[in-house]
């Protein structure tokens, strides 16, 4: 289940062509639903969307699928010139997220520090 909703994770965001209930249809409720929990609405407050996660059935391990996405996104800043962007995203991570990893698993935790500690020095 986990490596099913990580690679779907981003699929109700990003693509228009499926839906909850292709997603229900192909793989189920339970995977359904774990991806619609990790589907943040567009405007939705990233505090808000975090929390929803923790207080999901699912979040030993989702909250992990989340922050595995948010370290894999902080790695790929580092192609980009696009410095506003980078600000954002560590700021970002270093509100919301930083807390989440740190109390949900230390690699991802430490990980995500060292990513945030490179992008600083590139600035």
């Amino acid at each position: 289940m986990v490596l099913t909703v990580a690679a779907l994770h981003d699929v109700l965001e990003g693509c228009d062509k499926y839906s909850y209930d292709n997603i229900k249809e192909y793989f189920g409720e339970d995977i359904a639903n774990a991806v619609n929990l990790l589907t943040k609405s567009d405007g939705q407050d990233v505090g808000e969307y975090l929390k929803r996660i923790d207080d999901s059935e699912y979040s030993s391990w989702l909250m992990i699928v989340k922050l595995a996405d948010r370290l894999h996104n902080l790695r790929c800043l580092k192609s980009t010139n696009n410095k506003d962007k980078i600000q954002r995203k560590s700021l970002e991570t270093r509100k919301y997220f930083i807390d989440y990893a740190k109390r949900y698993n230390e690699y991802l935790y430490n990980q995500i520090s060292k990513e945030l500690e490179k992008l600083e020095i590139e600035d």
